[in-house]
């Protein structure tokens, strides 16, 4: 039995039975077996199918949890018996935003991993949007996000501040001054994808000072972005942690006033969370203060 829930936790986390099977070693008819085994024993149906869609049944998400819990105890149990207590398993699923994933992430991971090698780490980078859907339906453990969140079942918790600067080639008219508003009118601007926080903030932006870009183009990283600035494609509003990726050519002016938006991590409040997740957010408070 227990096999079977270790494998129905790995099909609820994504939302795929051959994927499941890689991580348990199993073929995708046997892990259908084991779910059809678990509905069979609890007499109910705990995943609904649909072409090649899979929804997971309030029964399911009950079963997730305790899943969850009972093999943690099972984990904790066999540590204390091994008089091993103090090192942590598991599998942990972390999804962050480009910003937050490319200039926060790295040094947090490194702290973390040192002090809990036994745990499986996975990183999923992506926009907000795409962030805030995968922890909703439970394919993330925990996001590192930038922007706005769209689900009443997430959970939101702000632990730093980055602050958002205009970004110029290093020979630009506007380099190293503050630039009145109606100078920003009838200039190229380019920006993130819709989607990404950054994207939101500098629309934000854009919006509060009726600025008129004289074009606007979306990049899909932020390399591409920073790549965008140094050929001089256009100007952009971004993190300032940007500027310390060393990209050559590249400095910023200060807009009107001071822009910073917060970042945050969330997590589902339908599921409970991992102790690995517990400990990566612990990780978390304890590196920014939060």
């Amino acid at each position: 039995m227990l096999e079977e829930l270790e494998t129905f936790i790995y099909v609820v986390e994504y939302k795929n039975f051959t994927k499941a099977g890689k991580m348990m070693n199993l073929t995708q008819p046997a892990v259908s077996a084991q779910v059809k085994m678990l509905e069979q024993y609890f007499g109910t149906e705990l995943i609904m199918r649909s072409n090649r869609n899979m929804t997971i049944t309030e029964s399911g998400l009950v079963l997730y949890n305790r899943a969850q819990e009972l093999l943690e105890l099972l984990n904790k149990t066999r540590r204390d018996i091994q008089n091993e207590s103090d090192k942590v398993t598991g599998h942990l699923k972390i999804g962050a935003t480009y910003t937050v994933g490319e200039c926060l992430l790295p040094d947090l991971l490194s702290s973390f991993t040192h002090k809990y090698p036994e745990v499986q780490v996975e990183v999923t980078i992506g926009d907000t949007d795409e962030i805030s859907s995968k922890i909703h339906d439970f394919s993330l453990h925990v996001g590192l996000v930038e922007g706005s969140i769209h689900y009443s079942e997430l959970d939101q918790i702000y632990f730093e501040e980055d602050e958002m600067v205009l970004l110029v080639p290093e020979d630009h008219p506007f380099a190293k001054r503050q630039i009145p508003r109606e100078e920003l009118d009838g200039i190229n601007w380019i920006s993130r994808e819709k989607g990404s926080g950054t994207r939101e903030y500098q629309d934000l932006f854009i919006t509060k000072y009726h600025i008129r870009p004289k074009s606007f183009m979306s990049f899909g990283s932020n390399l591409s972005l920073l790549k965008g600035v140094q050929k001089k494609i256009g100007i952009t509003l971004a993190s300032k942690e940007l500027l310390k990726e060393g990209v050559v050519g590249i400095t910023y002016a200060l807009p009107p006033e001071r822009v910073v938006r917060p970042l945050s991590y969330i997590y589902s409040k339908n599921i409970k969370l991992t102790a690995a997740s517990r400990l990566f957010i612990e990780e978390l408070s304890r590196s920014y203060g939060s």
